[in-house]
């Protein structure tokens, strides 16, 4: 094949040469690109592309912003939390809360029409359900303390 272009050089003519034949061995694929590009354009898709990527910088930009960085990492953390939660466990708890959520809602309106007493919060903190929910609050604190002590000496 011999191509005649006025102002280039030999390195230049040998490049275009190759980048022809390339064209050519791969015609059929570069035809069924160009068919697929002129449906995208028909459809409407191709300008909707092409107007999301005139405002990508500007919508990266403002995403980067360290405010909200910081909260897609603490969701990273809170899928990955769950994710790694017992499911019988967590199946339990999404049955239960909501229910819970009104009981405990409905208790709070009642308590602030009572008259606080000293003896009620005794009968209070003599509750089975109390004491657990102590117990647990203590179990937590102790296990995420001496973990963290024991990272800090690493």
């Amino acid at each position: 094949m011999e191509i005649t272009i006025k102002g280039i050089d030999e390195k230049e003519k040998e490049k275009i040469e190759d980048i022809i034949k390339t064209l050519i061995e791969n015609k059929d694929a570069i035809k069924d690109i160009i068919e697929i590009v002129q449906k995208l354009q028909e459809s409407g898709i191709l300008s909707a592309v092409s107007g999301l990527l005139e405002g990508f910088e500007e919508g990266f930009n403002s995403i980067v912003k360290p405010e909200i960085m910081g909260s897609v990492a603490n969701a990273m953390m809170l899928v990955w939390l769950i994710g790694n939660l017992n499911h019988q466990l967590l199946f339990e708890l999404a049955q239960k809360l909501p229910e819970g959520m009104k009981k405990a809602t409905e208790e709070f309106s009642q308590a602030q029409k009572e008259k606080p007493s000293i003896f009620k919060m005794l009968k209070l903190m003599k509750s089975p359900e109390f004491y657990a929910a102590i117990k647990s609050l203590h179990t937590m604190i102790r296990y995420i303390s001496n973990h963290t002590n024991s990272q800090d000496k690493k």
